[in-house]
């Protein structure tokens, strides 16, 4: 029973992490769907800024479960090399999101400084 709450907390977040990754694809996929589509304006800025949104939550819940995998033997956990795999991919992927959003942003809206 040692450690169980350090094992449920990183898999907890590793799931989230890939959760919030998946729904950033989503939303990239309606995004070029939108475009491709004869979505409204209004429906593609929505889009990208779940996008966005997905992929930064994607991001800071891969960190997370990173921090957590790496603190988890300090609590009687094992280290599991196959959840930083994840979290790693997953954060990846969210920043991809993070990064698309911002350029499809910058594209729509124009720059500002």
């Amino acid at each position: 029973m040692k450690g169980d709450a350090a094992n449920l907390t990183r898999v907890l977040l590793a799931r989230l992490s890939a959760t919030s990754a998946l729904i950033s694809l989503t939303c990239f996929l309606v995004f070029i769907v939108g475009n491709v589509g004869s979505l409204s304006g209004r429906a593609i800025a929505v889009a990208s800024l779940g996008m966005g949104a997905a992929g930064l939550a994607a991001l800071s819940f891969a960190l997370a479960s990173m921090i957590a995998t790496a603190l988890a033997p300090a609590a009687g956990a094992r280290f599991s090399l196959s959840l930083i795999v994840i979290a790693l991919c997953s954060g990846m992927l969210g920043l991809a999101a993070i990064l698309g959003s911002s350029i499809a942003g910058a594209i729509s809206r124009g720059l500002s400084f």
